[in-house]
């Protein structure tokens, strides 16, 4: 009996120091630039108002945010009402390319459906959290904490799948992988949907293989409830279908040329009921508003960046809002947004990008993990299971498709590989023996103490490849480094200086540093170049953008705060810390 509990035991510890780990950062990090958008928008989801705001994400993973917030006393944004009226923002608002539009333009009321609110999400959500009187690190960290309650499924889902193609100690191995990941710890505490479509992508491909496996009514219900859970957690879930298709093809190939497998019987109904319980697991969230887009004019359409496929097809669009929210997240991944990689700046993107942000963001013990595994199982690729080769399709396709997105702002898009890539780990290294085993755990124990020594900034961590968080600004920015996070750090040290002014130059919720009190004056980068005194604070993200060019050649930074946060002296001062 104690010997069959020890496993669960095993699980039960890692699953909680890895939540001690994000138990720091819960508290401690300030609003990220998305979160409160995230956490506004579930909070008015929940009081009634559709799904309105934050239209570019599905709601699943945004009610489940904010819905702590249902049961602890929550002050509303005075006229809060007003955010969800388009008639009080005539002339305010960005089109379906996310680009503002022009004063004169006037967008087509239609109901307000073709109304993008991207302006009105960030104002709410900031009105939400920091200027309503309520407690906003409670609010946060609530919200965080259901986030973090995922991260720890994708954990266990982990375990369960890598001891179905191995045993527990490829579990264990595979749990491990995962929990002790910088990346898993620095945005599975986020309020985003990047922790929700880590768990339920690898959970969808899993229940889906197990279908083609096994195509019964009961594994295409399980199937289709894990898919349909995916595509409400975040777009980025249609990524999903082609890995499906690919699965489809590798298990009619393998059975085809089998002698010892039947064909299985009444396929196409079961996917059919796959299909129909994806489907209406999202109707069901959009019930009752079922019916298509309003009819749209070509000049409205144009004004507003809509696509003709939505505009000729819209009749068949249906849920709505969720067609709406899915053209806006490919017309974003399709156009372009400003990034940066290695001293480069671009709005189109790099093809290599991601594969970059892999090998500098990523643990050295993990990519060796990596590494091994992809050695082992390429030996013995001609042996491989369908089960075996399912995880190694889906990191595949999802990284192919990733090649080809132009929004290039964050290792945080590809995070649903890297539990699918724990699972293989897992596998592989349970098949070795034990001698040859060991390096595997020395690996997970170098994954330890990498996850320890880099508490409690995972956001900002870097490999030692190229010298750790202190380098980080010189390769990758935005979310993968500076994403607003340090502002309470940034009042520490302001309080220990005794500084009573400092020019800041902010990315992140600038909300968030009012609300902390930080005596500042914003600044942007022509102003500051005119300054002959005076402390300035500018963040990575801004501080590497060309316009601050002559700041890096002419200055060094007297203090770096929280490795994001860089402050320089302009003059003689009688109130700045020494070097």
């Amino acid at each position: 009996m104690i010997r069959r509990c020890l496993p669960w035991l095993a699980v039960a510890f890692i699953l909680g120091l890895t939540l001690a780990l994000m138990w720091g950062p819960m508290r401690d990090d300030t609003a990220t630039t998305d979160e409160t958008v995230f956490l506004g928008a579930g909070y008015s989801y929940w009081q009634g108002h559709r799904y309105y705001l934050n239209v570019e994400h599905p709601p699943l993973m945004q009610l489940w945010s904010a819905l702590p917030l249902q049961l602890i006393h929550v002050n509303p944004p005075s006229l809060a009402g007003g955010y969800f009226d388009e008639k009080l923002f005539p002339h305010s608002g960005v089109d379906w390319n996310y680009d503002l539009q022009t004063p004169t333009a006037s967008p087509p009321r239609l109901e307000g459906y073709y109304h993008y609110p991207a302006i009105e999400a960030g104002m709410f959500g900031r009105q939400l959290v920091y200027a309503t009187h309520n407690d906003a690190d409670r609010l946060l960290f609530w919200g965080r904490f259901m986030q973090a309650l995922v991260t720890l499924a994708t954990g266990l889902l982990v375990f369960l799948w890598a001891r179905s193609l191995s045993n527990v100690t490829g579990g264990l191995l595979a749990l491990m992988a995962w929990c002790f990941n910088p990346l898993a710890l620095a945005y599975g505490h986020l309020i985003i949907t990047d922790p929700g479509i880590t768990l339920m992508l690898p959970l969808s491909v899993w229940m889906f293989s197990r279908f083609l496996e096994s195509p019964r009514p009961q594994t295409a219900i399980l199937a289709g409830l894990a898919f349909g859970g995916a595509l409400l957690t975040k777009y980025t879930a249609i990524i999903s279908i082609p890995i499906f298709g690919l699965l489809a093809i590798v298990a009619w190939w393998r059975q085809r040329h089998s002698t010892s497998e039947k064909p299985p019987r009444r396929v196409f109904g079961n996917f059919c009921l796959f299909a129909a319980v994806a489907w209406g697991t999202v109707l069901v969230f959009y019930l009752p508003h079922w019916s298509p887009p309003p009819a749209l004019s070509v000049e409205d359409a144009h004004c507003l960046q809509v696509p003709s496929w939505f505009v000729n097809f819209r009749w068949l669009l249906i849920p709505r809002d969720y067609f709406k929210g899915i053209t806006i997240m490919l017309k974003h991944v399709l156009s372009g947004h400003l990034a940066y990689l290695h001293g480069q700046w671009s709005e189109n993107g790099w093809w290599y990008y991601y594969p970059f942000a892999i090998l500098v963001k990523t643990p050295v013990a993990l990519l060796l993990l990596f590494l091994a595994a992809v050695v082992m199982a390429a030996r013995r690729i001609g042996t491989w299971s369908f089960a075996e080769a399912t995880p190694w399709i889906a990191v595949a396709v999802y990284l192919a498709c990733a090649l080809t997105n132009k929004a290039d702002i964050g290792i945080r898009h590809i995070l649903p590989i890297y539990p699918l890539l724990a699972v293989v780990v897992g596998t592989e290294f349970a098949r070795l023996k034990p001698r040859h085993r060991l390096l595997g755990w020395l690996l997970a124990a170098w994954l330890v103490e990498t996850a320890l020594l880099a508490h409690s900034d995972y956001i900002a961590y870097f490999n030692e490849l190229v010298g750790g968080p202190a380098n980080g600004q010189n390769y990758l920015l935005d979310s993968n480094f500076d994403w607003g996070q340090g502002g309470k750090l940034l009042k520490q040290w302001v309080e220990q200086n005794r500084l009573t002014h400092i020019y800041l130059d902010y990315f992140g919720t600038g909300a968030a540093i009012e609300y902390l009190q930080i005596p500042n004056e914003r600044i942007k980068p022509p102003a500051a170049r005119e300054l002959s005194s005076g402390i300035l604070v500018v963040s990575a993200t801004h501080l590497m953008a060309p316009d601050y060019d002559w700041l890096r050649t002419t200055h060094e930074p007297v203090a770096r705060i929280g490795y994001t946060l860089f402050a320089y002296s302009l003059a003689a001062s009688t109130n700045h810390p020494p070097p």
